[in-house]
């Protein structure tokens, strides 16, 4: 396995296997001191789960970062928004790596044909 696909895969994983140790209490902390953008999994989640921050916070979809144009704010991550994101990018890395497989597979098939 490629080493970025790795360190997606483990962070990924550490956040899976260690729910509830406070990861969201500690994004929200800081959320709640600083006028910031929280980035979320799901809108209607987030705001449900981060509704004691205060109204001027902006909260943007993991799903719809073109939201993010024009903004210059600091940015935090919910731990479910980056797990979506670590868990996406780990699939779409292993397809590129088998399309790339598959490309030199038929490239040396090609060769010994001529």
């Amino acid at each position: 396995m490629n080493e970025i696909s790795e360190k997606l895969i483990t962070l990924r994983n550490y956040f899976m296997s260690n729910r509830r140790v406070g990861h969201s209490c500690a994004m929200l902390k800081g959320a709640e001191q600083k006028d910031c953008i929280v980035i979320v999994g799901h809108m209607e989640q987030g705001k449900r789960q981060f509704s004691s921050l205060p109204p001027d916070r902006i909260f943007v979809s993991i799903h719809n970062l073109d939201s993010l144009r024009g903004l210059q704010k600091p940015m935090v991550f919910d731990n479910y928004a980056l797990e979506i994101l670590f868990s996406e990018a780990s699939v779409e890395i292993a397809g590129l790596r088998a399309e790339v497989k598959r490309w030199r597979d038929s490239a040396k098939a090609n060769l010994r044909i001529l």
